[in-house]
């Protein structure tokens, strides 16, 4: 039988599945959240998934795994471990005011960032990069495939 709690009406649909389960998670004072195959290969779902890490990024850490990608939304100052060759994107959905960006092949120095396709495919040249951002939300997708050039 399913606990009392985590019982929800399949007519409530104002929320999906994934922003109830987050919701719940942060109810039962949960101290991070990650969240595996959230897409189910639809990309309505996928996109949603990455909304909610926006959404709730601020209230709790959040991340979001696929095979061989981790998204990580950042507000403030975040360090990612990986390996040389990793790819690094960086994923913004309205203008951010400074974003450093260090430990990859095109570093950022307190860049403002708006929404475009600049900032996808950066490249890992340390184990360690640190993202500091200011005034703003950006999603970093890190992507340990290894692309060497």
């Amino acid at each position: 039988s399913v606990p009392a709690e985590l019982r929800i009406p399949v007519f409530d649909q104002e929320q999906c599945d994934l922003e109830k389960a987050i919701q719940f998670a942060i109810s039962s004072k949960a101290t991070s959240i990650s969240i595996v195959g959230a897409g189910g290969g639809r990309l309505d779902h996928s996109l949603t998934a990455v909304s909610l890490l926006y959404s709730y990024c601020r209230r709790i850490p959040i991340t979001l795994y696929d095979r061989t990608t981790k998204l990580v939304p950042a507000h403030s100052e975040i360090e990612l471990v990986g390996q040389i060759g990793d790819t690094i994107s960086l994923l913004v959905f309205e203008s951010v005011d400074s974003v450093w960006l260090e430990g990859v092949k095109w570093p950022l120095k307190g860049e403002p960032i708006e929404p475009s396709s600049r900032f996808v495919s950066n490249q890992f040249v340390s184990e360690k990069v640190t993202l500091r951002v200011n005034g703003g939300v950006v999603i970093v997708v890190h992507d340990t495939r290894h692309i060497r050039q």
